[in-house]
């Protein structure tokens, strides 16, 4: 018969020497149930990605669920994902729960991918090392400012990002226009379901009136970044610049 695996175990029964036939059956449940197991095997040790048997199922641009069945253990937050829709697409885990009877799969690829609301084939995952997956993702930051000040037409020169585990590290770097009433803090929202744990201080530097100078950044657990001048408040005009990284744990 055709091996559980790797959906369930097998179970095979103790044969007694001189009391119990040998059937082909016996030696074909062997075979199959080895086969089964170094078919995913090979993939692994080839590329790192493991084959999901399960079918994952549409639920929003940035989730999926398993219907019917707890396998949250198997997406901890950090977990790399390779799917097809039409092209390959990667993302990684952000959050897994279990919604009802289904496993619940909460996703982001940044701006670089998102689900469509079509079949979803061919889907593995990894821990580790995965042939293929994006070391970077990009995003793209909405920006404000504190109080009554805006910041607009604002260029992206980078904003980028990736996980390690719960660990989310980044890059934003921007210029853009100040206006309205003087205040100290602009303002970047970070990759879509990306919330860290606390409140944390980041590194960087930014352009306000003359040459570059230390800021003070930080990320706020409401999934935003945010960088102000270390005395005083932004000036109003042309050519603000902000320049920040940072790690931090995520929820």
């Amino acid at each position: 018969m055709p091996s559980n695996f790797p959906g369930g175990l097998d179970s095979f029964t103790t044969k007694v020497d001189g009391i119990d036939d040998i059937m082909a059956d016996h030696v074909n449940d062997l075979q199959n149930a080895i086969v089964a197991m170094e078919t995913p095997l090979v993939q692994i040790l080839a590329g790192g990605w493991i084959p999901d048997n399960d079918t994952w199922v549409y639920v929003s641009a940035s989730s999926f669920k398993i219907v019917g069945k707890n396998v949250t253990a198997r997406f901890p937050v950090g977990t790399k994902l390779k799917l097809t829709q039409t092209t390959v697409k990667y993302f990684y885990v952000v959050a897994c729960a279990m919604s009802g009877s289904d496993t619940l799969v909460t996703i982001t690829a940044g701006s670089d991918y998102s689900l469509a609301n079509a079949a979803i084939t061919a889907p593995s995952y990894a821990y580790g090392i995965a042939s293929g997956h994006p070391d970077w993702f990009g995003w793209t930051p909405t920006y404000s400012a504190a109080a009554n000040m805006t910041y607009t037409s604002v260029t992206t020169n980078a904003a980028r990002f990736r996980l390690i585990g719960k660990q989310f590290i980044f890059f934003i770097d921007c210029i853009g226009e100040t206006g309205g009433t003087e205040s100290n803090a602009i303002i970047m929202t970070l990759p879509t379901n990306i919330l860290p744990v606390w409140f944390a201080s980041c590194g960087g530097w930014i352009i306000r009136s003359g040459p570059i100078e230390a800021g003070v950044m930080y990320v706020r657990n409401t999934g935003v970044a945010e960088a102000r001048p270390s005395g005083g408040n932004w000036v109003i005009g042309l050519g603000k610049r902000v320049s920040i990284f940072g790690s931090v744990e995520i929820s």
